[in-house]
């Protein structure tokens, strides 16, 4: 009967004729009380804590205990300041989108100046041809009653339309000047006046154009209205 104990590549083996002749040694330094098998145990243990002792790590294994390797966080780029714009390039910017912007707006209304000349022309024709009609008596006197008044509103019209191209026509040139004086100076205050001014006299425009059309619309329906 054998008893194999194992701890790495070390083996013990222990016969019982070896334990035999171990009790007979230790009989005489170790009471009789204390078991044989107990100091079989004992000294089997400590080879075996020696033979742990004397068997070095396997290179490329790391401890079971050690920590994991933690890789530094890369440093964080700090943001990038965005280059402010320089105002003084915006107001050169706007003086030449305005140029742009009141050369398109010349042209509309120069479309709408002949617009207006045509039709005028046009009632005038046609008021001669009513006062023929009217000489041979084919025309009413209603009928030459709104032939006078197309006539007058086509030339209303029209220098409405003469007015708005002139107003046009003066914005822009201040508009070149305007844009000329920035890229030139570096104050910007008269043109920001100038520009006020041109919006205000803009919308006193647009005011009047508005109000002659509601004039014109009541008039018409006035006359509907007392039309036989």
């Amino acid at each position: 009967m054998c008893l194999m104990v194992k701890q790495g590549e070390w083996r013990v083996l222990l016969s019982l004729r070896h334990l035999r002749q171990w009790e007979l040694v230790m009989n005489s330094e170790f009471p009789r009380f204390v078991p044989t098998w107990v100091i079989a145990l004992g000294f089997t243990v400590a080879l075996s804590t020696g033979a742990a002792q004397a068997d070095p790590p396997k290179a490329g294994l790391p401890p079971a205990d050690k920590p994991p390797a933690t890789t530094a966080p890369a440093p964080a780029t700090p943001p990038v300041a965005e280059s402010e714009d320089d105002p003084w390039e915006e107001r050169k910017t706007r003086a030449r989108e305005d140029v742009e912007y009141l050369q398109a707006f010349h042209k509309a209304k120069l479309a709408e100046c002949r617009e207006a000349e045509l039709r005028n022309t046009f009632a005038l024709a046609l008021k001669t041809e009513m006062d023929r009609q009217k000489q041979k008596g084919f025309a009413s006197t209603y009928t030459m009653q709104q032939a006078a008044m197309s006539i007058a509103e086509n030339q209303s019209q029209l220098e409405m339309r003469r007015v708005e191209l002139k107003d046009v026509e003066i914005r822009l040139s201040r508009a070149l000047r305007r844009l000329k004086a920035v890229e030139r100076s570096a104050s910007a205050y008269d043109t920001e006046v100038v520009q006020s001014d041109d919006r205000l006299r803009e919308l006193e425009i647009k005011y009047e154009r508005l109000r002659r059309e509601f004039e014109l619309a009541k008039r018409t329906v006035d006359l509907q209205k007392t039309r036989p």
